[in-house]
């Protein structure tokens, strides 16, 4: 049984899980702000699978984080497509301003040395270099090794930095 969104979009059943319900005022939402058709189908589609995981995982609306995304796309037996965590951010957003969902929780942590550094570097491999978004997520790991291998003791300071002769 066909489950219909609005005049121009339906899903082949209809939505199951904690955000069932929030699935038709999303398109709504989407719609108001002036997304596609092809777009407005994709994030509708997967936020009904979003919806659906998140009951067979038995996770209450309630208790949905911001992790939960993540960990569908990662569960998913298809590979997450360009725009996936977009969308899934997107019906986060629109949970929050239904107060379905709590506001998102800042982490109130005070980075150690070399994760500041490493955010430093991640802003200037974005801003200086123009690197894409999966390429500077790839270096993280080395430069983070690299400067807690070097600098282990807390203190960094890129000045001792220096080829051995």
């Amino acid at each position: 049984m066909k489950c219909f969104i609005n005049d121009d979009l339906a899903l082949s059943r209809p939505p199951e899980g904690p955000v069932a319900s929030y699935i038709v005022p999303f398109a709504e939402w989407l719609g108001d702000r002036g997304y596609g058709l092809v777009s407005m189908r994709n994030q509708v589609l997967l936020a009904a699978g979003f919806s659906t995981w998140l009951g067979q995982k038995g996770i209450e609306l309630s208790d949905v984080s911001g992790d939960h995304p993540g960990r569908y796309l990662l569960d998913r037996a298809q590979r997450p497509k360009l725009g996936d965590t977009a969308a899934l951010r997107h019906l986060l957003a629109f949970l929050r301003s239904q107060k379905a969902i709590a506001e998102a929780i800042e982490a109130n942590h005070n980075p150690s040395p070399v994760e500041q550094h490493v955010q430093a570097y991640e802003r200037y491999l974005h801003h200086a270099r123009a690197l894409s978004h999966q390429t500077i997520i790839n270096y993280r790991p080395v430069v983070r090794d690299f400067l807690n291998f070097r600098f282990s003791d807390g203190e960094v300071s890129l000045a001792q930095l220096m080829p051995s002769t």
